[in-house]
């Protein structure tokens, strides 16, 4: 009689295990089914008003955001390059 309780109780705290798993999966921001692809666009003019975040467009329609800005300077050429 003990053993269908202890069974009962065991199903329980597996059914939540497996919820809570399934939650995480199913709102959780891994990409399962649609894997990102990363860019990295170069420029050498001004980028004012860019910031991490911004909307990323393509013919007018959003494909994605600014992940991050960084400077990169080559001191033999000076020029300086922000990818």
């Amino acid at each position: 009689m003990n053993g269908g309780r202890q069974t009962a109780v065991g199903a329980f705290v597996l059914g939540g295990i497996v919820l809570a798993l399934g939650a995480i999966v199913l709102f959780g921001n891994f990409n399962l089914f649609h894997p990102a692809v990363r860019a990295s666009v170069v420029f050498r003019d001004s980028i004012a008003g860019l910031a991490v975040g911004a909307p990323v467009t393509f013919r007018g329609v959003r494909v994605g955001a600014v992940d991050s800005i960084k400077i990169e300077f080559d001191p033999q050429t000076a020029v300086a390059l922000i990818p």
